[in-house]
């Protein structure tokens, strides 16, 4: 079976093409969804001998995990609210989470999976958790940034 993985980022994509490529199925590729960003019938013509797999992720916990590897990654000195307010465009953390925004015109045909559907899959390897804890302050503040888009 041939597999075409989107997901946005930090959602698992990576660790699901890894898995699926150690099973020995074949992964064509896996694209950053909400920074190449088309309509699904763009996909569903260009690919129509692939299943469609798109992964995402509890949209606050992505945006945390965002913020987290752009520190790891040293690409940013920001604390969280202002990395998530000062970035701008596609990459904007917030608008990345936004997922009704992104799905809007999609008449989606695929699997949905999500980063904790992934986790419960037999002998799939455990992720590290680099993300540490969110404070609840930080997520209701988040979850009220996403209910504002």
């Amino acid at each position: 079976m041939k597999y075409l993985i989107i997901g946005g980022r930090k959602c698992g994509s990576t660790s699901l093409e890894v898995y699926l490529n150690m099973q020995g199925y074949n992964v064509l590729r896996r694209e950053q969804l909400f920074t190449n960003i088309k309509g699904f019938e763009t996909y569903e013509n260009q690919y129509p001998d692939y299943k469609l797999v798109l992964i995402l992720r509890n949209p606050i916990d992505r945006t945390y995990s965002d913020w987290k590897y752009a520190i790891q990654e040293k690409r940013t000195e920001l604390n969280y609210r202002d990395y998530c307010l000062k970035i701008e465009g596609v990459n904007n953390p917030l608008r990345q989470s936004n997922y009704k925004e992104w799905f809007k015109n999609w008449n989606l045909k695929m699997y949905i999976m999500t980063l904790e559907d992934m986790q419960k899959i037999p002998n799939f390897p455990k992720l590290n958790n680099v993300d540490g804890e969110m404070s609840k302050e930080d997520r209701q503040w988040t979850k009220d940034r996403l209910d504002e888009m």
